[in-house]
């Protein structure tokens, strides 16, 4: 059984030691609360490591004292940073402690440790001398670059300069210029943007009766011949009539897709749908607001939600392709007298702040005159 301990008898050594505990003895092997009586720091520390094994209690102090045995004078620091083409413009503390320097050899301040100069393959100069020196390990051969660049396609028109920066290079197979890095020829091989751009169409690309199957199998009649690019619009006609143009993109078609007409679609604007235009202020944040509708309740509803609850005018058309031109005529008019400020985007949530104009640059009047004028028989 271990011998108990006398807590007197361990505090008094361990006070001996340099260390002042300030709780109660845990035992040999636990940590204990201590302060050390020579720079004031608290310190978790085992009296075993401490009192049996003769260990420092303080690793502050050690290293103070450690740095203080290795320290070297003034002249012998400036005198070894000066055969490394360095000025000292600072004071030597130790040797962990960085010190104010200027590069004599690119011109910048730098601040090393005597510990790290010292070490072999560091280096003093953490400036543009380390960049130098990490370019330099990454140039590689010249020679080698080329070979790699023109088995590629890529002729270069530029000297090499490191392995990571812009090589100006002209493309073999368009006549492009191009700014590969080494690194990047390496990886990806012939680098052009233009010889990108054509294999991409290449592999998105349909065989014209491909492309016309997938049409008619979304239940649409093509006009026209196929553009030959599936992100071209194609003018179509739907089943139930209605003429899409400028037409549908191939790849947004799918089959039984009823969005592609505006007519089958239950959530679209329909343009053979009677149709409104109206007139909207906004009292607070002092704006107007126009726009058209073919679900007129639904829209004003949305609006007064974002703050548009004072209803001016509302104009009745035969069609909402009749309300979509007026609406644009009307846009086009505002902006023509000057009234360009439209309100934050953010305090319409529900879209429209395009269709809108502070009513310090125009007048609701102003408005009513003209649609009314464009609207008179």
């Amino acid at each position: 059984m271990a011998r108990r301990r006398d807590p007197t008898e361990v505090k008094r050594e361990m006070i001996e030691c340099g260390a002042w505990p300030i709780e109660l003895f845990p035992g040999v092997d636990k940590r204990w609360l201590c302060v050390c009586m020579a720079c004031g720091d608290f310190r978790r520390i085992t009296y075993s490591n401490v009192v049996t094994n003769r260990q420092r209690p303080c690793k502050t102090c050690t290293d103070r004292e450690t740095a203080e045995r290795l320290r070297h004078s003034q002249a012998h620091v400036v005198a070894f940073f000066r055969a490394l083409n360095i000025r000292i413009v600072g004071e030597y503390v130790n040797n962990r402690t960085p010190i104010d320097c200027v590069c004599l050899t690119c011109g910048e301040s730098i601040r090393p440790t005597y510990g790290n100069a010292r070490r072999k393959g560091v280096g003093a100069c953490g400036g543009a001398c380390k960049r130098k020196k990490i370019g330099d390990s990454n140039r590689g051969d010249a020679a080698a670059a080329v070979h790699l660049a023109l088995a590629n396609d890529l002729e270069p028109i530029a000297a090499y300069m490191r392995h990571d920066d812009p090589w100006p290079c002209r493309c073999v197979r368009t006549g492009v210029i191009v700014t590969p890095t080494l690194g990047s020829i390496k990886q990806q091989g012939h680098c052009c943007s233009v010889c990108g751009a054509m294999r991409q169409g290449d592999a998105r690309r349909l065989a014209p009766e491909v492309a016309e199957a997938r049409v008619r199998a979304a239940g649409l009649e093509p006009i026209g011949s196929y553009p030959g690019r599936v992100d071209v619009p194609w003018p179509c006609r739907c089943a139930c009539g209605t003429e899409i143009r400028p037409g549908l993109r191939v790849s947004e078609i799918r089959e039984g897709d009823t969005r592609a007409c505006h007519n089958c679609t239950s959530t679209s604007y329909k343009l053979d749908d009677p149709g409104w235009v109206y007139l909207l202020t906004h009292p607070q944040a002092r704006f107007v607001k126009w726009g058209k509708s073919t679900v007129l309740e639904k829209r004003l509803a949305v609006h007064r939600y974002q703050g548009f609850d004072d209803v001016c005018r509302i104009w009745a058309l035969s069609t909402g392709r009749l309300a979509n031109l007026l609406e644009q005529q009307i846009t086009t008019w505002v902006r023509g007298q000057g009234a360009v400020t439209t309100i934050e985007q953010r305090l319409m949530r529900y879209k429209g702040y395009t269709e809108t104009a502070s009513l310090d640059e125009i007048s609701v009047a102003a408005i009513i005159n003209f649609t009314d004028d464009l609207l008179a028989p």
